[in-house]
């Protein structure tokens, strides 16, 4: 997300001469067919692995679906999403960056102030 962020910061900078804005926004949970699918789509691979792979990776799968179906509870709407969009599209003085939804607005405030290490530890636990 760094190396996004900051390409995005670099382009914003270079075409605002121009008249061109450049903006990020952050989404967070958003309802979805894809989103509502892939708890059990995860589950169905993970059943599919061999024993090897599923030592290995079985816990962050189970742990990644739980954290997912977590924050799908609190997801807006795929409309309200889209109708944010377009509103920052339309804006004629849009902030660099916006959040999206709880959990965009909960982690985009701790990747600023936390330590990476530390921020990957509460992601992934």
């Amino acid at each position: 997300m760094a190396a996004f962020e900051a390409a995005s910061d670099s382009l914003r900078r270079e075409v605002a001469s121009q008249g061109i804005q450049v903006v990020i926004v952050q989404l967070g949970g958003v309802q979805t067919p894809m989103a509502d699918r892939s708890g059990p789509l995860s589950h169905e691979i993970a059943d599919s692995l061999n024993a090897e792979h599923k030592a290995l990776y079985g816990p962050l799968i189970s742990r990644t679906v739980a954290t997912q179906t977590s924050f799908l509870q609190h997801a807006i709407p795929a409309e309200r999403a889209a109708a944010k969009i377009v509103k920052v599209a339309t804006l004629k003085r849009p902030r660099p960056r916006y959040s999206l939804g709880m959990d965009a607005a909960f982690t985009l405030p701790l990747n600023c102030i936390l330590p990476t290490r530390l921020m990957d530890r509460v992601l992934t636990r």
